[in-house]
């Protein structure tokens, strides 16, 4: 079992969250790998903004917080 989830393992000792990045496709129903982020957050959610992506803070693991703002703009998204 991946640490990443296994609510056993101590937050000192936690080994931080995926970076996959994933897309859902509602017709299929199925979740789809993109790509991986240089970062990985939880808790957190994504604003669109004038072509980009905002993922504004997060949790990096258990209990650490990121008042990190990034922004993600997108190749075929609409302004």
């Amino acid at each position: 079992m991946s640490n990443w989830f296994d609510p056993a393992t101590p937050p000192t000792q936690h080994k931080g969250f995926p970076r996959t990045v994933l897309a859902y496709d509602p017709v299929a129903d199925k979740w789809e790998t993109m790509d991986e982020m240089p970062f990985s957050l939880v808790t957190t959610t994504t604003v669109g903004w004038q072509g980009r992506v905002v993922i504004p803070g997060g949790e990096a693991k258990p209990g650490i917080r990121s008042t990190q703002a990034w922004a993600v703009r997108m190749t075929n998204a609409p302004d």
